[in-house]
């Protein structure tokens, strides 16, 4: 794999093939003869190029999150790639910039988190004037055929010149959860993964992350309770 640390590699396996996402690339991979199959993208990379940061293997296809830069910065993009040539079936803007562990695949869609996009030197400036204004913070939903569903804001405590922090998504029991700010003073929002509706919201101190088991959210909390259990999503 490229020159990268261990924790920006992504490994996964679907429908017998090994998928690795490294230097930006996803590539699909014979898990026998360790042979490259495939990479998206293809050509040579460079800033007008996707950069993919996350995805989600699947049998049929595989979902992509990524961004390119054109000369107003960094631009989301999600994509869909056929599982046997690796050639994007379809490609959607969302906007701004898009959260890596935000990626999430349900039977409503595909969901990937957003915020307007900063410059480092626009982000110091805002910290310098105590500009807390929001980056207005979403979730999107696009359809499995690249329809755009639905589009909801996310809380936005106004923290930190207004970035989110960091966003976890979920689908759990025929919802959408999201996790806002891994570390302490979390925020969960739990949303209707077919329409979008707010569900509900809850304040978790010392949230590490989150699993869905059937209809079940596992929340890995740092304290004396390990794992709290939330029915039904």
């Amino acid at each position: 794999v490229g020159p990268l640390p261990t924790s920006a590699v992504q490994l996964q396996q679907a429908g017998g093939t090994l998928y690795i996402r490294d230097s930006g690339r996803v590539r699909a991979v014979d898990p026998r003869s360790g042979r490259e199959r495939w990479a998206y993208p293809a050509g040579p990379q460079g800033p007008a190029n996707p950069e993919v940061v996350s995805f989600v293997a699947g049998v049929e296809a595989t979902a992509v999150a990524a961004r390119r830069t054109d000369g107003s910065g960094p631009e989301g993009l999600v994509v869909l790639l056929d599982a046997a040539t690796g050639r994007p079936r379809w490609q959607r803007r969302v906007g701004g910039e898009v959260y890596p562990d935000s990626l999430a695949v349900g039977p409503a869609g595909i969901h990937l988190v957003a915020q307007d996009y900063l410059t480092f030197e626009q982000l110091a400036a805002r910290l310098r004037r105590d500009d807390r204004s929001s980056l207005h913070p979403r979730l999107t939903t696009t359809s499995r055929g690249g329809r755009p569903l639905w589009q909801r804001p996310l809380r936005d405590r106004g923290g930190g010149a207004g970035l989110l922090g960091d966003a976890l998504v979920t689908t759990v029991g025929g919802r959408v959860v999201v996790l806002e700010g891994r570390g302490w003073d979390v925020d969960l929002e739990a949303f209707d993964a077919a329409t979008g509706a707010r569900s509900w919201a809850r304040r978790v101190e010392r949230a590490g992350g989150a699993l869905a088991w059937r209809d079940r959210l596992l929340l890995n909390l740092w304290d004396r309770r390990p794992v709290v259990r939330a029915a039904d999503g």
